[in-house]
């Protein structure tokens, strides 16, 4: 292991973690921005929020043509006197014609109470309209992805032919991230779990969140590492090399790590408590050795001055082939009395392919003679 000189640290600026500059062409830059979401979205609020989500929707031509075919006293008459599924399309059809006000005055809200009772005796198409216009706040209606929620899954229950196309998993991610911004945490939290039985990984991450914050559910890092279990790495990594390089040693201390530090990155107030929570956590990547896990536990440490864990982790980060901590442990060598080591690592960064190596080795090599 190369050492890194404590007296070479001062040459580096000393910043929170909030402001430090992990390098947007490095590979720890991308995890990091992969786990920013999660603990970002408790900082927002319900007005920006719904401000953001408003979806423009309209009935196709097909369907509106379907709607005029009959009048709506011949829809009534329908509803009123037809039996079984015949009864509950024209109960459906009157529900869509005053939802949009398609041939009658619009009034979303009474075309709804018609449409739900369509779709609870039993028509998937009628479930799958209400969710689309309360996700959408037609007319006089609020945008609800919580309560569109219940009825995406129960016009997926009752679509027996598979002609309903929607993204189901999109829907949940939509509905507990509404939950979190509107403060309602133990929602979330239920919504995530439920999410994540149905395959969406995506909620695993957020699920990470709350328990590394305590927001809904009771403070706990062995949760939260039980859930960063269940990431989806692959894909938080834009190059497959990357991943393959590295993914295998991608371990939950990190992304847990991570994402409790992201979340003091947004209240000043915990950022000296997180960091040494985040500390912890992240030390059982440095023993693992993995190199990501370890380069934001150094990272960490400098911002929090325990500049001997610094020159420990990036050593680790380094020694298990990171090209950034490679380029960074060489940068303080360099201005020491250990330019050998600084060459042979900014030659090991830049046969990684990493660029801001290439210039630095060709310099050292030249100044070598």
């Amino acid at each position: 292991m190369k050492t890194l000189l404590t007296t070479a640290l001062t040459l580096f600026s000393l910043q929170s973690y909030a402001a430090v500059s992990i390098p947007n062409n490095s590979i720890p830059y991308g995890i990091q921005e992969s786990l920013t979401r999660p603990a970002y979205l408790f900082y927002w609020n319900e007005g920006a929020w719904i401000d953001s989500i408003k979806i423009p929707y309209a009935l196709s031509e097909e369907i509106k043509a379907e709607l005029l075919s009959k009048t709506p006293d011949e829809w009534m008459n329908e509803f009123l006197e037809g039996e079984g599924d015949k009864k509950y399309k024209a109960e459906s059809a009157l529900g869509l014609m005053s939802v949009y006000g398609i041939g009658v005055k619009q009034n979303a809200s009474w075309g709804l109470s018609l449409l739900k009772d369509a779709a609870k005796n039993g028509r998937g198409s009628s479930a799958l309209h209400i969710a689309i216009a309360t996700i959408g706040g037609v007319g006089d209606l609020t945008e609800d992805n919580i309560e569109a929620l219940k009825w995406y899954k129960l016009a997926e229950k009752l679509d027996k032919n598979g002609k309903n196309t929607f993204d189901l998993n999109y829907i949940y991610t939509r509905a507990a991230e509404q939950a979190t911004v509107r403060k309602d945490y133990k929602k979330a939290v239920e919504i995530h779990k439920e999410a994540l039985e149905y395959g969406n990984t995506a909620s695993a991450a957020n699920l990470v969140a709350h328990y590394i914050t305590g927001l809904g559910v009771d403070k706990s890092v062995e949760k939260a590492l039980e859930y960063a279990k269940l990431v989806d790495t692959k894909s938080m990594f834009k190059d497959e090399q990357d991943y393959y390089d590295f993914g295998n040693k991608l371990t939950p201390e990190t992304i847990t790590g991570l994402i409790g530090l992201n979340a003091a990155n947004l209240d000043e107030d915990t950022y000296v408590r997180d960091y040494y929570n985040a500390m912890f956590v992240l030390n059982k990547a440095v023993e693992k050795g993995d190199p990501i896990g370890a380069y934001i536990a150094a990272k960490t440490a400098y911002a929090v001055r325990d500049y001997n864990y610094y020159s420990y982790a990036l050593n680790v980060a380094a020694d298990n082939g990171l090209p950034v901590a490679q380029y960074e442990l060489a940068e303080a060598l360099s201005k020491t009395d250990k330019p050998e080591d600084a060459l042979e690592l900014y030659k090991d960064a830049a046969e990684s392919g990493y660029e801001s190596a290439f210039n630095k080795y060709g310099i050292a090599l030249y100044d070598k003679g």
